[in-house]
């Protein structure tokens, strides 16, 4: 009976799945283009008062602010023929996006007119956590390009909905038959790697205890919170304890799915983690001068 199911239950379910995964497909591609059409609006009168109110602080009341451009679904670029005072693009980009209700996750980028080279950017994420990219550095004046990108805005066209479709249906596939194949007689294992006890979520190290789920550090009876991109960038020392970790390796594991990586960030993040750590004196994060760094558990 069993084996009956599998050889014809089993495939209808993955029919059925990949079924409702074209079908959802085929939702997501029908946007209300009357939310389109109010947020569009709401997104060009936010980025023109920031680029007002940028203006407004480097003196320059006359200048003109072009009307922002809709590149695509969720892009809307605004071109700035002035100088402005970086710093202060990505609080007051913040305060009018949230004045006109938009709380949608972003993405923001400077680019220089003439050749389109990226010159600054940063994500919501990294504003929230306090780090945005770049500040301190001052603007000659030119020609810039603001763009600003909400990705869960970024409509799929027909062809790549029914591709992803597709595509999911046959790891619907795969996934199916490679459980009956190879693991629907196998006990389940708890992987031990790091210090982690069976049934636990904690990783082990020095007098730590390090919880990446929940994002947290117990150290005796000190349990501290930690932000996602503190837990990130723990989680990939400890991964790694004792070994020398170059810069790049360290931004390129913990910072790439921003898009944009930041140097002056590891080194903030870094510093906020030695501190919460100095509390247990058997860990500590070493710098390797010219190299990156190194978390040291017991040497």
């Amino acid at each position: 009976m069993k084996n009956h199911f599998v050889k014809i239950g089993l495939p209808l379910v993955v029919l059925l799945s990949g079924l409702l995964a074209v079908q959802g497909m085929g939702w997501m591609g029908k946007p209300d283009p009357t939310d389109d059409r109010q947020f569009a609006q709401k997104v060009n009168l936010a980025m023109r008062q920031a680029a007002d109110r940028l203006f407004d602080i480097t003196g320059d009341s006359t200048s003109t602010i072009p009307p922002v451009e809709q590149v695509s679904s969720g892009e809307y670029l605004l071109r700035l023929e002035n100088n402005f005072k970086y710093d202060s693009l990505p609080y007051l980009l913040e305060a009018a996006l949230a004045q006109y209700g938009i709380e949608e996750k972003y993405y923001v980028s400077v680019n220089d007119c003439l050749n389109n080279l990226l010159l600054l950017g940063y994500s919501q994420e990294s504003l929230k956590e306090g780090e945005a990219a770049c500040l301190g550095r001052d603007q000659k004046a030119g020609c810039y390009n603001l763009s600003v990108v909400f990705p869960d805005r970024i409509k799929k066209t027909g062809r790549n909905g029914w591709a992803w479709a597709v595509l999911l249906f046959l790891l619907l596939g795969f996934a199916a038959a490679y459980y009956y194949k190879n693991l629907k007689d196998k006990p389940l294992q708890v992987s031990r790697a790091l210090g982690e006890a069976p049934g636990s979520s904690f990783l082990g190290f020095g007098n730590c205890n390090f919880d990446p789920a929940n994002q947290f550090v117990q150290i005796g009876d000190l349990r501290q919170p930690l932000t996602f991109r503190e837990a990130k960038l723990l989680h990939f020392f400890v991964q790694n304890q004792n070994l020398v970790l170059e810069r790049d390796t360290i931004l390129a594991a913990v910072w790439e799915d921003e898009g944009i990586i930041v140097g002056r960030s590891l080194d903030v993040f870094v510093s906020r983690l030695r501190k919460i750590l100095q509390k247990d004196p058997t860990v500590k994060i070493a710098n390797v001068h010219g190299v990156g760094y190194r978390l040291e558990v017991g040497l």
